[in-house]
């Protein structure tokens, strides 16, 4: 439904021409789709500050808000091009309606019982180039580890305004990577189990599904959960775990390390990604690749923008060739992949600040990295060494070509990447 009202001093008028601008529009249309829309358009014909009562309260110093499913008052973003950052399109606040569905959808309570262990709460991430902020979290025992099958991360990313509330005004105008580690207690041993991008200026709530990392959990007792996002970002944070015990699928029990860190996406890339050996104990009965791989970086003039804005396939080999499987980004060459209706409906908050539109190599700004998971368990030797190797390519049309040359002149290209094999007995 949409609702328009004025406040200035030729309010009627002003309602009056909007009403008429729909009403040539909805002539062209079919007689079913005129009564839906006659039903959902709403011209007040009333001062909206004469109003005194929260609606007046509400639009003073907005053009715009909308009220979500939880019937609570939500902010509306910039409804300008994030090409060009001009005009105001009336048809963008669609995509405020499509992304409260997503909201309502993923947090509507469930049926389904979890235990739920609270992280942060509420509390101001202020944060700098390096800056983390960690706390101490007692874990279930491991046996009890061992009866949940999955995992999922519901971080709530708020701007704090200056009376600690919530406000897209206290955001950080900037599509930065964030992640949530988890460590020893004494801080050693960091392994990021969940990775976000930022979206510019707006506040996003996302349920990600990290069930393959219940095996860091492993043996439970004091952990330290570390959350940090590259950058001067300014965050309200609220984040927890939940916890399911469906009893239908087995847990995963072990884990090992592979490829972490972030490497120049540059001809030299595969020398920088060796194989590596891995290990499968005799009693597995499943094995899993997991991993996170993003694109940052567009470069100078002859990157190709990559690796941010080009597509890259990432290819990946079990013992010699036993086994092949693959991922790529052809997204990353889309001019408003993430504006998309689609998009949004899987996250994306929409109506940013920014470039938000365009897309980009696993990622969409405003949105969690869902991790990339493979059963590889058909292609491994139990109780025996076995090799997983790697490489990747730049995409053009058909053909997979070498990483571009980077001449230090712009944000070279690179791949943030982090991976482990999973074990489940």
């Amino acid at each position: 439904h949409y609702f328009f009202i004025s406040s200035e001093n030729n309010y009627i008028t002003q309602i009056n021409q909007i009403k008429e601008e729909f009403d040539l529009v909805l002539q062209d249309l079919s007689e079913s789709e005129q009564l839906h829309w006659k039903s959902h358009l709403h011209f007040i014909p009333d001062k909206g500050i004469d109003l005194e009562n929260w609606l007046s309260n509400t639009l003073i110093g907005n053009y715009a808000f909308a009220i979500d499913g939880m019937q609570k008052i939500r902010e509306v973003g910039y409804l300008g091009n994030p090409a060009t950052f001009t005009g105001t399109y009336l048809s963008y606040i669609a995509h405020e309606a499509v992304y409260l569905n997503y909201e309502l959808n993923t947090f509507s309570p469930i049926e389904e019982e979890y235990e739920e262990i609270i992280i942060f709460d509420e509390e101001i991430y202020t944060g700098g180039w390096a800056a983390t902020t960690t706390k101490i979290v007692d874990l279930p025992s491991d046996d009890i580890i061992q009866q949940y099958d999955k995992l999922e991360v519901d971080l709530l990313r708020g701007c704090p305004d200056s009376n600690g509330g919530y406000s897209d005004a206290g955001c950080d105008e900037y599509d930065r990577i964030a992640r949530l580690f988890i460590c020893n207690e004494d801080g050693s041993d960091c392994i990021e189990i969940t990775r976000w991008i930022t979206p510019f200026g707006r506040q996003p709530h996302h349920l990600t599904d990290v069930s393959p990392f219940i095996s860091m959990l492993r043996p439970g007792g004091s952990k330290m959960f570390k959350f940090q996002e590259s950058g001067w970002p300014n965050s309200l944070l609220t984040l927890k775990l939940r916890l399911y015990n469906n009893s239908e699928i087995e847990s995963p029990k072990d884990y090992s390390p592979m490829w972490s860190g972030t490497v120049g996406f540059n001809p030299n890339y595969g020398e920088n990604r060796p194989p590596l050996d891995f290990n499968v104990p005799n009693n597995v009965i499943k094995v899993e690749f997991v991993a996170y791989i993003t694109g940052h970086g567009w470069g100078s003039a002859g990157c190709f923008n990559c690796a941010e804005f080009c597509n890259s396939k990432h290819i990946f080999s079990i013992n010699g060739g036993v086994h092949e499987f693959e991922t790529s980004f052809p997204n990353a060459a889309s001019n408003n992949y993430c504006m998309s209706l689609e998009a949004i409906s899987e996250g994306v908050i929409p109506n940013q600040g920014g470039t938000w539109g365009y897309g980009r190599a696993g990622w969409c700004p405003g949105q969690d990295v869902k991790p990339y998971v493979v059963d590889i368990t058909d292609y491994v030797e139990v109780g025996n060494d076995n090799i997983i190797e790697y490489d990747a390519c730049r995409v053009v049309g058909n053909s997979c070509v070498t990483p571009p040359v980077c001449n230090g002149d712009g944000y070279c290209p690179e791949i943030a990447f982090s991976s482990h094999i999973i074990f489940y007995y």
